[in-house]
């Protein structure tokens, strides 16, 4: 296993540990950075009543309780402050959200601005979301990290949770193969091989203000717990200590 740094690429406060819990978990001595791309957020469905700095102070104090309870885990966390995806594009509408899209100038803006803000944090080992389920957020910060990869040559995608138990197989693969076309690699998704994980349920107790009991548990159910890495380079996954699996494996 790499005593390395490991930079995890986070949209929002809650998509490190929804997606990589369990990873994060296992390794007690690999440094890891989460670097929360957004974190300026009115997103808080399950503990309602609260205004933007509210809702801000209640995911930056969820977001430690995760930390925090990562013991003998060396996690700090980074926040770069970017406005999400509702208040950027003054809609609440979540079908905006969640619908892929052409990129349009002002997403080329914000795009370039968040590639200069998360440039300065990022050390050792990538760990980059794959963008699916067409969240705006995720394909931006995907899109951000990835541009940034030529000056990186450790780079890996993890599988956004839960989106990605929600949609289809073949729309997973649909879009690694865009990021293959756009990277010019080929991906194969891998599993961890370490032991010591946690109880994933613990989420809805830690992320209270984003995802339910409910919530927890069909991730827990679901495939390998959700966390799945995609990897470029038989290298990469040796050093993560990944072990390939095939795509069939993630029929949920």
């Amino acid at each position: 296993m790499i005593e390395e740094t490991i930079t995890i690429i986070s949209p929002h406060q809650d998509d490190a540990a929804l997606s990589l819990g369990n990873f994060i978990t296992r390794r007690k001595v690999a440094p890891i950075i989460i670097v929360n791309c957004y974190t300026v957020s009115e997103y808080s469905p399950f503990h309602q009543g609260l205004n933007r700095s509210g809702v801000i102070k209640k995911r930056n104090e969820e977001d430690k309780a995760f930390r925090n309870h990562k013991q003998g885990a060396s996690i700090r966390l980074i926040n770069l402050d970017e406005s999400d995806g509702p208040i950027r594009l003054k809609t609440r509408d979540m079908d905006v959200l969640l619908t892929e899209r052409v990129l349009n100038d002002k997403d080329i803006e914000h795009l370039s601005s968040l590639r200069r803000e998360m440039a300065g944090h990022l050390k050792g080992m990538l760990l980059l979301p794959l963008g699916i389920g067409g969240h705006i957020d995720h394909i931006l910060a995907c899109l951000a990290g990835l541009s940034l990869t030529k000056e990186y040559t450790s780079f890996a995608f993890y599988l956004d949770v839960p989106y990605w138990l929600r949609v289809s197989l073949d729309k997973v693969q649909q879009r690694a193969r865009h990021i293959e076309s756009f990277a010019g690699i080929s991906l194969i998704p891998h599993i961890d091989t370490l032991p010591e994980a946690w109880d994933k349920r613990l989420l809805s107790k830690i992320y209270s203000s984003q995802i339910t009991e409910k919530d927890a548990s069909q991730i827990v159910n679901a495939p390998f717990q959700g966390e799945v890495v995609l990897t470029s380079t038989n290298s990469i996954a040796t050093r993560l200590s990944l072990q390939a699996i095939r795509w069939t494996d993630l029929n949920h």
